[in-house]
C-alpha cells in the first residue's frame, strides 16, 4: 500500500512529508449494501432473513460495515423490501429500493449509484450474502482509496483471487450507473486494469458468500 501511494510523488520528495498529506486526506465514501435478489437457489426462501447464531444475515453484514471508517451505508433492497428493513431496525443506514432488481445484479448496483450524493468519491459495493463480512477488510480498501485519485478501483486478493468487496472511484460511476442485468462490475475491473490497485489478504472470507442450503448448513 505504502509502494503505490510513493509512485504518487518523486523519488526526491520528503518522506515524513508524504506522510503527514496521507494523514489529511479523507475522502467521502459511500457504502452501497445489495441486499435485492430473490434468493433464487434457496428453495423458496430469502437467504438474507436467514438466521446465523442470533440475528439476520443481512444484520450481521450490515453491522460489520457500520464499524467500518465508511461514511454512509445505503442498502439497496428490491425483493422482501419491507422485511429487509424490519430485519435492520434502529441501524443508521439509508435505503434504495430498485425497481428492476429481479433482472440480476445490474440494475441494483446502478440503482444504487444514481442514488450517490455527488459529494461522493468511491462507493464500496458489499454483498448481503457474505456474512463473514470484515470491517478490517473494509478500511484497508478505504486507506488505500485515500491515498489514490478517484480514477482508481481498489480491490482484495486471497491467495491471487479476487474478492469482496470492492471500490470504484467516481471516475467509474457512469460505467457503474449503466449496468443492466446479472453484469456485476467485474467487466469495468477487467477493462482498466491500469486503474486498480489490489491487496493481498490472508483471509479467505472476501471469497466466502451464501447460495443455497448447503451453504448456509456448512457455515
Amino acid at each position: 500500500m505504502l509502494e503505490v501511494y510513493l509512485k504518487r510523488y518523486p523519488q526526491d520528495h520528503n518522506l515524513e512529508r508524504r506522510f503527514k498529506i496521507t494523514n489529511l486526506i479523507k475522502k467521502n465514501i459511500t457504502a452501497l449494501i445489495l441486499a435485492a435478489g430473490k434468493s433464487s437457489r434457496m428453495q423458496g426462501k430469502n437467504k438474507l432473513l436467514e438466521i446465523i447464531g442470533k440475528e439476520e444475515m443481512i444484520r450481521i453484514v450490515v453491522k460489520e460495515t457500520l464499524k467500518s471508517d465508511i461514511d454512509e451505508v445505503i442498502i439497496v433492497t428490491g425483493h422482501d423490501d419491507k422485511k429487509i428493513r424490519n430485519s435492520l431496525k434502529n441501524l443508521p443506514v439509508k435505503y434504495i429500493q430498485s425497481k428492476n432488481f429481479s433482472n440480476g445484479i445490474g440494475n441494483s448496483i446502478s440503482s444504487g449509484v444514481r442514488s450517490l450524493s455527488k459529494v461522493i468519491d468511491g462507493v464500496i459495493i458489499l454483498l448481503g450474502d457474505m456474512p463473514k463480512t470484515k470491517f478490517n477488510n473494509i478500511n484497508i480498501l478505504i486507506n488505500i482509496f485515500n491515498q489514490n485519485n478517484n480514477d482508481t478501483i481498489c480491490i482484495l486478493k486471497h491467495r491471487g483471487k479476487t474478492g469482496n468487496p470492492v471500490l470504484f472511484g467516481n471516475f467509474f460511476f457512469n460505467n457503474l450507473e449503466k449496468l443492466s442485468e446479472d453484469r456485476g462490475g467485474k467487466a469495468i475491473i477487467d477493462n482498466n486494469l491500469d486503474y486498480v490497485i489490489s491487496e493481498e489478504v490472508n483471509d479467505s472470507s472476501i471469497l466466502f458468500d451464501i447460495d443455497t442450503p448447503s451453504d448456509l448448513q456448512n457455515y
